[in-house]
């Protein structure tokens, strides 16, 4: 087993993370305990006491570059028109595709609720030869799945730019709801929460290739 960077670590953490340094909104019984007994750390004692939810952090999921306007890709990537071609199914037609809904390891999901992983060609190719840096017009999109199966959103990622700057160079976007495209928790080029998980990957893809 490959031992990342501790840099790595901290990024994804930093940014991440439901309360310092640690992934409280995965796990139920974390997320009871805040505000639980006297040991609270001085960083965020506000926010333990005043509530036991987590709150987001400002700023880690909005866009820190702007999306390129007019660039023709096979996903739309403006809010409404992405969401109604998610809602269509079409990204179904990739040929490459995971075969079946898995656990999910990552922070798109609550940690073991179902996920499915679909890659576009230029992406497939791409990754198919190893390459350090992957083309414009690479895409994968996540589908992500209540614990009884039925859909609960999307996390997209596409290339919109030939190099990928630190992850300025990829959109990113997330909707926490099928059957709504305001549930928005993340769009737009360079969002630092997606870029500071996926940094770890090869130009920012971490899934494992070929599928399964």
């Amino acid at each position: 087993m490959k031992i990342s960077p501790t840099k790595m670590c901290n990024s994804c953490h930093n940014a991440s993370a439901g309360d310092d340094f640690v992934f409280t909104q995965h796990y139920p019984v974390l997320s009871a305990a805040k505000g639980v007994g006297e040991n609270i750390i001085p960083e965020n004692a506000a926010a333990r006491i005043a509530t036991a939810k987590v709150k987001p952090v400002v700023g880690k999921w909005e866009a820190s570059v702007p999306t390129p306007e007019n660039l023709t890709l096979e996903i739309p990537l403006t809010k409404e028109a992405l969401f109604k071609y998610l809602v269509s199914g079409k990204y179904k037609e990739y040929k490459n595709q995971e075969k079946e809904l898995h656990s999910s390891f990552g922070p798109h999901q609550k940690l073991g609720l179902p996920v499915k992983v679909f890659i576009n060609d230029i992406a497939a190719e791409s990754l198919k030869k190893g390459n350090e840096e992957h083309p414009l017009g690479s895409v994968i999109i996540k589908e992500m799945y209540n614990k009884d199966k039925t859909p609960a959103g999307w996390a997209v990622m596409a290339k919109t730019h030939d190099k990928s700057d630190e992850g300025n160079g990829w959109f990113w976007y997330e909707v926490t709801d099928s059957n709504d495209a305001d549930k928005i928790a993340a769009i737009g080029n360079g969002v630092e929460g997606c870029v500071s998980c996926h940094t770890i990957g090869k130009d920012m893809i971490r899934t494992t290739f070929p599928l399964q």
